[in-house]
């Protein structure tokens, strides 16, 4: 890994200096990728556990939820930024 590192490092040098927050913005999206994505691959069985429950109360919760607009501008952003689909 550290030889991976020095040889990179110059690129990143160069590329810092004059587009120092771009690479800072790249490598923050793919760090939070890195961390979201299994998220994402536990989201379907979430919900489907959600639904399976016998109360019919956290299903319409659920439902409330997922339709409101703070839910579906945080997909957005996440889908935007991160390159992620949330259901």
């Amino acid at each position: 890994m550290e030889e991976l590192a020095n040889l990179l490092r110059p690129l990143l040098e160069m590329f810092g200096g004059k587009l120092g927050p771009l690479v800072q913005l790249i490598a923050f999206m793919g760090t939070a990728r890195l961390f979201l994505k299994p998220f994402q691959l536990l989201e379907k069985p979430l919900l489907d556990f959600i639904k399976a429950t016998p109360s019919a109360k956290d299903d319409e919760l659920l439902a409330k939820a997922s339709q409101s607009k703070l839910a579906k501008y945080a997909k957005f952003v996440v889908d935007y930024l991160f390159s992620l689909k949330l259901k």
